[in-house]
């Protein structure tokens, strides 16, 4: 989710990315299934959702951003690499 001139951290709930099970993500697996009778296991959880969050904002008067940004050439404050 990307977002400009808005905080998009309160989208995160609702905007998980889904993928296949074969992809891995670096979510961290799911609780097992229910189990039935006496020492029944459940099934392996699914992988965990991918989700990124990202916000810009506009550069500040004179160019100014917060700490770890620095206004570009179209006056959006972007992470320093």
């Amino acid at each position: 989710v990307l977002g400009y001139g808005v905080t998009v951290s309160g989208y995160s709930a609702s905007n998980q990315f889904l993928v296949d099970d074969g992809t891995d993500t670096g979510g961290a697996g799911g609780q097992g299934g229910g189990s039935v009778g006496p020492s029944s296991q459940g099934t392996e959880g699914r992988d965990g959702h991918s989700l990124n969050l990202f916000s810009l904002y506009p550069c500040g008067s004179g160019g100014s951003c917060p700490s770890g940004r620095i206004c570009d050439a179209n006056s959006v404050c972007v992470p320093m690499l």
